[in-house]
């Protein structure tokens, strides 16, 4: 018996591997959505003690700068891929339905 082809199955084949990558960036930065505070929370500690060395305070304050820099470009890519990805998407089902 033969079976009728499934878009779907043929859409999950072709794209399934860019939206994996996109959840993992999504993921990652979800992650680093977590680091902000803790490392502000370390930041602030620094402060109230009076005898902690200064370069803690400059590495958490680069520290922070980099995480938010980090997360900004995960964030970017995670929206690249997805928006390439759907225009992709919505050409192939163009495609398909005026074949």
């Amino acid at each position: 018996k033969e079976r009728e082809p499934s878009l779907f199955k043929v859409l999950y084949k072709t794209f399934g591997p860019y939206f994996l990558m996109s959840f993992l960036f999504k993921a990652l930065h979800d992650l680093m959505m977590f680091a902000g505070p803790e490392i502000l929370k370390l930041l602030i500690n620094f402060v109230n003690d009076q005898e902690a060395p200064d370069w803690q305070g400059y590495f958490y304050t680069v520290l922070l700068f980099v995480s938010a820099c980090f997360q900004t470009l995960v964030l970017h890519q995670y929206f690249h891929i997805c928006f390439v990805s759907g225009m992709r998407i919505k050409t192939a089902v163009i495609g398909a339905v005026y074949r």
